[in-house]
């Protein structure tokens, strides 16, 4: 089936047309940040934007001063033209989004309930969604009513032992003494991804503050 003709590659025209001498040194002073800047153009400005320029000189002369990020330039340009710019320099992957979290449930002087049945489900998966970024859809107890199971997505925290110490915290005021494991499931489109158990009494204790170093990370596996 015929689809037409392509083009043509015009490496006859590759690198044609007239020349042009063009060049500058640049001289970095004593002074910190200072740089004195010497050009000679090549440029005829016969085709320029801005019309058939004369200039009255094809030397252009130029300083530049760089302090804490800034660059200042100053320069004579073509012998008529006067200028001068700022240009400023940052490191985007420096920037961090900011965050206007509480912090994390505190369970100094916490009163959880007292059994299982006095659980306030609603409230408890209100709490992960509102302080742990927690979105929990089911909530199962073990046989010997020692282990709560909670399935959700985590989807505010990256980092996994801020996320897991603030769901742990809300579990450990919200659930009662009874329960020793926490274990947490999180999951995308109804597939397990990732499960964390917290040894209860461990987690709360370090929460407490109740020795000299207490850290958290230590009380649960994933």
């Amino acid at each position: 089936r015929t689809v037409g003709r392509g083009g043509s590659f015009d490496y006859d025209k590759y690198f044609k047309g007239p020349m042009a001498l063009f060049g500058g040194i640049e001289y970095r002073t004593p002074i910190e940040g200072l740089r004195l800047q010497l050009e000679y153009e090549g440029n005829n400005y016969r085709n320029d934007y801005a019309g058939n320029l004369k200039p009255s000189t094809r030397w252009n002369i130029g300083a530049a001063y760089r302090w804490r990020g800034f660059d200042f330039h100053l320069s004579y340009q073509r012998g008529d033209t006067l200028s001068f710019g700022i240009t400023y320099a940052l490191n985007m992957n420096s920037f961090r989004q900011t965050k206007f979290d509480k912090p994390p449930r505190s369970l100094v002087n916490v009163q959880p309930p007292t059994t299982m049945d006095s659980v306030d489900q609603s409230r408890l998966f209100n709490s992960l969604q509102k302080e742990g970024k927690f979105t929990a859809n089911a909530m199962t107890l073990s046989a010997d009513n020692n282990e709560v199971t909670i399935y959700g997505d985590q989807y505010g925290y990256r980092n996994h032992n801020e996320a897991t110490e603030r769901v742990g915290r809300v579990l450990a005021s919200e659930l009662p003494e009874s329960v020793k494991t926490y274990r947490i499931v999180e999951h995308n489109s109804n597939v397990p991804m990732l499960e964390t158990d917290i040894d209860a009494d461990n987690f709360k204790s370090k929460a407490r503050y109740e020795g000299l170093q207490p850290d958290l990370s230590e009380t649960y596996i994933s």
